[in-house]
């Protein structure tokens, strides 16, 4: 039983009820969603999506915690972000309109993130 004022999100993710005025659906409806919070998104995450996250982070964490001399965060998030734009580009094949919106960014985004990564 769920304590009163929360709402299942979706499987695993639980929300306030204060919050889903707040709520956009994410493109596709899948996933997670976004919470406006204060002018600031916040992600509400499936627990199966932190799971799958999980399963991609801890087979190299003890190798990037001993190379990374602190960089942990920059360095996992960076290069997750680019085989992230990679792979929505392949995806896409390399309609970059698509490929933003599959991201939910925009396409000026997107488009930093190419020149960013060298991706082009």
């Amino acid at each position: 039983m769920q304590p009163e004022g929360i709402v299942q999100l979706m499987e695993g993710s639980l929300l306030m009820k204060s919050g889903m005025a707040r709520l956009r659906k994410p493109p596709g409806g899948v996933g997670a969603a976004e919470v406006q919070q204060g002018g600031a998104p916040l992600a509400v995450i499936s627990e199966n999506l932190y799971r799958k996250s999980c399963e991609l982070i801890d087979p190299i964490f003890d190798q990037v915690a001993q190379t990374s001399r602190g960089q942990i965060f920059y360095g996992l998030t960076s290069a997750f972000e680019k085989a992230l734009v990679a792979a929505a580009l392949r995806y896409c094949n390399s309609n970059q309109v698509k490929a933003s919106q599959l991201l939910g960014i925009s396409r000026n985004t997107l488009r930093d993130r190419i020149e960013k990564f060298k991706l082009s």
